[in-house]
């Protein structure tokens, strides 16, 4: 688990076309000065997770406070809605940094941060799935990366699921269930 900053040049020119967006739902870069999470590996594709030092405004469900061991910031946390997808092929472009060593160690020691993250995805392709429109769909950094995350292959494999299970609870096909 490490913890990087994002080469400004890079971050400008890989994200050129969504900053050009007038309610974008990335975060600025703070000029390379911004320190991610490096979360995990998905499709092969690195997710960055930005570290906040105010979240305030984000939903408890879409973030991993760190205020316990982070008491000088106004309400500090990894945000989950404003991640950012690069291709591992990229990773020259990230440089990684040395956070407070509390901050580290405390975020470090509670990896179920990590299944917060994973919730948060399927809770993401499930609203889409739905066709509905909550602050998980639309304020989220996700509805740029389909393509790279896979996850439109998701969403309809949800939305087959649910049809399916409506059909079936109304009594209308049979024929989909497995013994």
């Amino acid at each position: 688990m490490k913890f990087y900053i994002l080469d400004n040049n890079f971050y400008n020119k890989k994200i050129k076309e969504i900053l050009k967006l007038k309610d974008y739902e990335i975060i600025r870069n703070n000029e390379g000065s911004r320190p991610y999470f490096y979360s995990v590996d998905i499709n092969n594709k690195i997710i960055l997770l930005p570290l906040r030092s105010n979240s305030s405004k984000i939903s408890r469900a879409n973030k991993f406070r760190t205020k316990k061991v982070d008491k000088s910031r106004t309400s500090p946390a990894i945000d989950f809605t404003s991640l950012l997808v690069i291709n591992r092929n990229e990773n020259s472009f990230l440089k990684e940094i040395i956070l407070y060593r509390e901050v580290s160690k405390f975020i470090k020691k509670n990896e179920k941060h990590l299944q917060k993250f994973f919730n948060y995805i399927l809770r993401y392709i499930k609203d889409k799935a739905l066709l509905i429109d909550t602050k998980t769909t639309d304020r989220s950094s996700l509805k740029y990366f389909h393509k790279e995350l896979n996850l439109d292959e998701n969403i309809m494999s949800k939305r087959k699921s649910v049809l399916i299970n409506k059909l079936e609870k109304m009594g209308r096909v049979s024929f989909f269930k497995t013994s």
